[in-house]
């Protein structure tokens, strides 16, 4: 591999380590876009890293807003409830049950809807959530599977919630064993 072609390619992948912890202090600087303009006046000077990589950043897709921002709770775990999860539609055969019968049910225990889904493809894995007009979705690195998609999609929605006043939500997937795993989810007190 030529010389140039290695030193960009380390390039490309120190700035995505940089830009993907939040608690990394060069961070803000390397990614810093207000200072375009000041090295645009001074050609001579270098850039941040982060600046002089992003054409090649651009070029794979890398969007820095999409990066999953971690939000930490500040009520510690062991004082959380742990969540309700309603499995009453799963008890009905989906090919032997007329429609009528799901909507009823659904309507029964509505409140605030949000639809929840993960997927994969042979290079790519993500997550999404959707709650009305809002959307937020996630890629995931691409060797991750199927059921940690299914699982990240519900903290999306978890981060829907947060950012609403409606105080009673139902979160839908079709991931019976991600929703499975979310009602044996056990806390343990000290």
């Amino acid at each position: 591999m030529p010389m140039e072609l290695r030193r960009r390619r380390l390039a490309s992948q120190y700035s995505l380590k940089i830009c993907s912890n939040l608690r990394n202090p060069a961070r803000n600087c390397a990614f810093d876009e207000r200072f375009t303009k000041l090295f645009d006046k001074r050609p001579n000077q270098i850039r941040p890293l982060g600046l002089r990589v992003k054409t090649d950043l651009s070029a794979i897709g890398f969007k820095q807003k999409d990066i999953f921002t971690p939000s930490i709770s500040t009520v510690p775990p062991w004082l959380l409830k742990p969540p309700s999860v309603d499995l009453s539609l799963s008890s009905f055969a989906k090919a032997e049950t007329i429609h009528e019968v799901f909507k009823s049910k659904f309507l029964e225990i509505c409140f605030c809807q949000i639809y929840t889904e993960g997927s994969k493809t042979n290079n790519s894995t993500a997550a999404a959530a959707v709650s009305g007009d809002i959307v937020k979705s996630l890629r995931i690195i691409s060797h991750a599977s199927i059921l940690t998609a299914e699982l990240v999609a519900p903290n999306l929605a978890l981060d829907i919630i947060r950012r609403s006043r409606l105080k009673k939500f139902v979160l839908f997937s079709d991931s019976l064993s991600g929703l499975v795993a979310i009602r044996n989810c056990q806390l343990e007190t000290a």
